[in-house]
């Protein structure tokens, strides 16, 4: 309101403030009609958190103890006295800049394995559009015959990071399925598939 008085726009107050201009118009009417910047008493019901268990839900998530909304719920109930369901829980993630994800499905890797991609990545860096011509790109996919994976979710506040929590480790080898197996190369993909039955009887 001071900036306003002083006569600067709505605009230039938001550069200045960083709020929206929208919420600045809010701000100055409300002052205008009520001669105070605090806002009405809202009806309805109040909120089940408050501020400070919403940042502590938060923690928990950050923390690991729990990594879906079932289980923060849980915890929430089972250790701090705090009963609220799932979906008040995946709500207030959401407002934190939190989202569910489905985990990635990537091969168990140990920290030797880790070490050797990091080694392998670092030492190919340099690599010209040349040299990368002569490589030969192969990957397989498996279609299972039976069951599904099924789908696993995690929740983050971003989600182009991967992390340990945004991946889903999977075995080489359990249940029935179609194996198919191509490659690409610097000209194009090269039309040789080969297919394998997989059964297992675990």
């Amino acid at each position: 309101m001071t900036l306003k008085n002083e006569g600067l726009s709505n605009k230039e107050i938001s550069r200045r403030t960083g709020l929206s201009v929208r919420g600045i118009q809010k701000i100055i009417k409300r002052t205008k009609e009520t001669n105070s910047f605090k806002e009405k008493p809202r009806t309805g019901r109040p909120p089940k958190l408050s501020e400070r268990e919403k940042r502590f839900l938060v923690k928990i998530l950050k923390k690991k103890e729990a990594t879906t909304a079932s289980g923060i719920s849980k915890v929430l109930k089972t250790s701090h006295n705090i009963q609220v369901s799932r979906k008040t829980v995946a709500r207030t993630l959401k407002s934190f800049g939190f989202s569910s994800r489905i985990k990635k499905k990537k091969p168990k890797l140990t920290e030797k394995h880790k070490k050797s991609r990091l080694d392998w990545a670092k030492k190919h860096e340099s690599w010209t559009s040349e040299e990368w011509k002569n490589v030969i790109w192969s990957d397989e996919s498996k279609f299972n015959l039976l069951n599904s994976d099924g789908k696993e979710y995690y929740w983050t506040n971003r989600p182009a990071e991967i992390t340990e929590d945004s991946i889903k480790p999977t075995l080489k080898f359990g249940g029935g399925g179609v194996m198919v197996w191509c490659c690409i190369t610097w000209k194009g993909i090269l039309f040789s598939v080969k297919l394998n039955i997989l059964l297992s009887f675990d």
